[in-house]
């Protein structure tokens, strides 16, 4: 919204109609985005990107007993796993500097974001009746429509901007998987079967995330979990434990999006220097 009163040149033109409409376009987008998540995520760890207005922790009951039945696994162990996962990604925002560095990541990447509406100015141009612009009904029916908002909005970025942003939500979300396998291996036998289940989960279309991409070109890949979670494993394996501990000292030891598959690489940065 911040970004559509200061839209420059030619662009410019969609002020009049953006500064009203802005508000209930985003409005319906942002509900049917809460609507779709109320029915799909386990918690917040399972958000993509991680609440950080609240320190409490919380499972979505419905869906975790929902995700058990729809893979077939006992729904006590679906339970611990959520927990030990809800407990790992608190833990993970709790570190003192994590918070601070993912907004300004956020920041930053969104200040390079620009909006081309053009879209949206030819769709005006085209309607009979500009009346319809002020019925929310008709709005939705808009932005429900294959594209939606963002083809209406589109949007340009610089991709180096979002490397960091799904650097740390790809290794974030991957030592969280990790973690609670090593403390999960004697408590939960079903384990391998629920990080499969977990693994198909991230590849399939999350419609929030969809909008975030095509909206903002946000995209966030949680398929790359499965990269930083092997990036773990093999960092415990050659240098121990206590050297996976220190990529958490400070923003300047987490891995970079290409290091995730490349420990060696991430050691010759880190470690050596």
């Amino acid at each position: 919204a911040d970004k559509f009163s200061g839209l420059q040149g030619s662009a410019a033109m969609a002020g009049p109609f953006l500064g009203p409409m802005t508000p209930v376009i985003l409005g319906v987008q942002a509900g049917t985005m809460i609507g779709f998540m109320s029915h799909r995520v386990l918690g917040q760890f399972d958000t993509g990107l991680p609440a950080l207005d609240h320190d409490d922790l919380f499972l979505v009951i419905p869906n975790v007993e929902g995700f058990a039945r729809d893979h077939d696994i006992e729904s006590q162990q679906i339970r611990m796993w959520a927990v030990l996962r809800e407990v790992t990604h608190h833990a993970i925002l709790s570190i003192d500097w994590v918070r601070r560095f993912f907004i300004d990541a956020i920041a930053s990447f969104y200040d390079t974001v620009e909006f081309d509406p053009s879209g949206l100015m030819d769709m005006l141009s085209g309607l009979q009746d500009p009346t319809q612009m002020q019925d929310p009904a008709a709005l939705e029916g808009l932005v429900d429509e294959p594209g939606g908002l963002a083809r209406m909005l589109g949007s340009t970025h610089d991709p180096e901007a979002l490397a960091p942003i799904q650097a740390f939500l790809a290794f974030s979300e991957g030592f969280g998987d990790y973690a609670v396998r090593i403390a999960a291996a004697d408590l939960i036998p079903e384990l391998g079967k629920i990080e499969d289940a977990v693994t198909l989960r991230r590849s399939e279309p999350n419609e929030a995330e969809q909008f975030l991409q095509q909206l903002l070109g946000l995209r966030i890949d949680r398929h790359r979990a499965a990269d930083a979670a092997q990036f773990c494993s093999e960092i415990e394996r050659r240098w121990g434990a206590e050297t996976l501990q220190r990529l958490w000292e400070d923003p300047d030891k987490l891995p970079r999006l290409e290091e995730l598959t490349d420990p060696v690489g991430w050691a010759a940065r880190v470690l050596l220097d």
